[in-house]
């Protein structure tokens, strides 16, 4: 029982839009598949930084997290508008060139997990739900072992979702129409970034 609320709850968050999904829109027109797959290795690798945390610091989170948060919230909060800033900045005329330089490749992927894994791992509300979910949902007397478990099944299954995403994105069709409108789609991702980094900076 304690697993499916877990999961539900875990579904309920990673489906509904947020900073992650809008980064895995934008990175699968823009950048194509592979890219777009290594965002959403990077957006796991944060739920990992999370469930790790609580995990190993949950007794300290109960006194301290009032501080933790109000410092991820600002850097969270300005990260998430200076990316949005660059969106709206973006040229109207971007082209997509395909290289065959192996180390030109690495440093796409490098930076697409980058941006995966800074957009999760810096969100305060991420976190308040790890918090929410390792207190309200796993119970005190629930082993270390199980509780890694469950951070290991959070961190795949968001993995997944988003892998999925990127890929479904990416069908040669459905990516040359998002193409067409890109600049009006960057415009659009830099406002909800903006949008979001504001939210999260006047939020208590």
């Amino acid at each position: 029982m304690e697993f499916i609320l877990l999961a539900s709850a875990h579904l309920a968050a990673v489906i509904s839009p947020g900073p992650d999904l809008a980064v895995v829109l934008r990175q699968s027109v823009r950048q194509g598949r592979p890219a777009a797959i290594a965002t959403s290795i990077g957006i796991g690798s944060g739920i990992f930084c999370h469930a790790t945390f609580c995990i190993v610091a949950l007794p300290w989170i109960a006194g301290h997290s009032g501080t933790f948060y109000v410092v991820l919230k600002y850097a969270g909060g300005t990260y998430l508008f200076i990316i949005g800033l660059l969106a709206l900045r973006a040229k109207e005329s971007a082209t997509f060139l395909k290289s065959n330089s192996v180390a030109k490749t690495q440093r796409k992927q490098a930076s697409a997990f980058a941006l995966g894994f800074l957009t999760n791992a810096l969100n305060p509300k991420a976190l308040l739900f790890f918090i929410s979910v390792f207190t309200l949902i796993i119970s005190p007397d629930t082993s270390l072992f199980v509780r890694t478990i469950y951070g290991i099944y959070l961190g795949v299954a968001t993995t997944g979702y988003f892998a999925l995403l990127s890929t479904i994105l990416t069908i040669p069709r459905a990516r040359t129409r998002f193409q067409a409108h890109q600049h009006w789609l960057d415009q659009l991702f830099g406002v909800i970034m903006i949008t979001l980094a504001i939210g999260v900076l006047v939020s208590d």
